[in-house]
């Protein structure tokens, strides 16, 4: 996990993922950085987090404020979600979920994206663009 350049306290990103967290109320949280590149996979989560109540938010994620997170993992292109199971900073172990298996809002999110992707699912307004050849 990389942390801002300037102060070494605030989450960024994984190294070639964003980072997500879940909070206990059930809110979707991602790093606000000017440090990383937004995502096209980090958007479309953040739609669909929207759409499943999640309340999405981009903000400021103190690396010491992992404890409020009961979900957390990466997003990007190549693994769309990848759950992680813990991490420690500084000696200090934070578990997510239960360690070993996939939060449950993680899986409805993974779910309903790759849903779409594989068009088993009708994708939000203005996702699919038709190219004709």
């Amino acid at each position: 996990m990389y942390l801002d350049p300037r102060e070494h306290k605030y989450i960024d990103e994984f190294g070639g993922a964003n980072f997500y967290g879940i909070t206990k109320e059930g809110q979707f949280l991602t790093p606000k950085s000017n440090s990383i590149l937004s995502s096209i996979t980090k958007q479309s989560l953040f739609e669909i987090a929207e759409k499943q109540g999640l309340n999405p938010q981009e903000t400021t994620i103190a690396v010491e404020g992992l404890g409020q997170f009961v979900e957390a993992g990466s997003m990007g292109t190549a693994a769309v979600i990848s759950p992680v199971g813990s991490l420690t900073y500084h000696g200090k172990k934070y578990t997510f979920n239960n360690e070993t298996e996939v939060g449950p809002k993680t899986q409805a999110l993974y779910d309903e994206l790759v849903g779409i992707q594989l068009g088993d699912q009708p994708a939000p307004e203005g996702w699919i663009q038709k190219v004709e050849v």
